[in-house]
């Protein structure tokens, strides 16, 4: 566990929250980012994380990464976010986005 916190902490910028938001589920809040930024992000621990555990222990991480809309209900972002994690996790070790983002 120790080394995916390490993961985490040398990932993301200071500014942004890390947190254990249930079982095996973590959540991220990147303050003041675009959607790519954050995806990009995500995209980078993803990829150390399977560099990291995957051949060992089976370990990836699937990420849904969505951009909180001004005035945005609690619920309807959580619904967002939980959609979005679904379908990253249908096909495992993957990064999707609430919206394509393009090239």
């Amino acid at each position: 566990m120790l080394e995916l916190v390490a993961i985490f902490k040398n990932t993301v910028r200071t500014t942004d929250i890390v947190t254990r938001w249930g079982g095996d589920e973590f959540a991220i809040i990147f303050s003041g980012a675009s959607l790519r930024e954050a995806y990009a992000v995500m995209e980078q621990i993803r990829y150390k994380v399977e560099a990291k555990f995957n051949s060992s222990y089976g370990l990836a991480i699937s990420a849904g990464v969505i951009l909180l809309e001004p005035d945005q209900a609690v619920k309807d972002l959580l619904l967002t976010v939980d959609q979005t994690l679904y379908k990253a996790k249908v096909q495992k070790n993957l990064v999707v986005a609430q919206v394509d983002i393009p090239c």
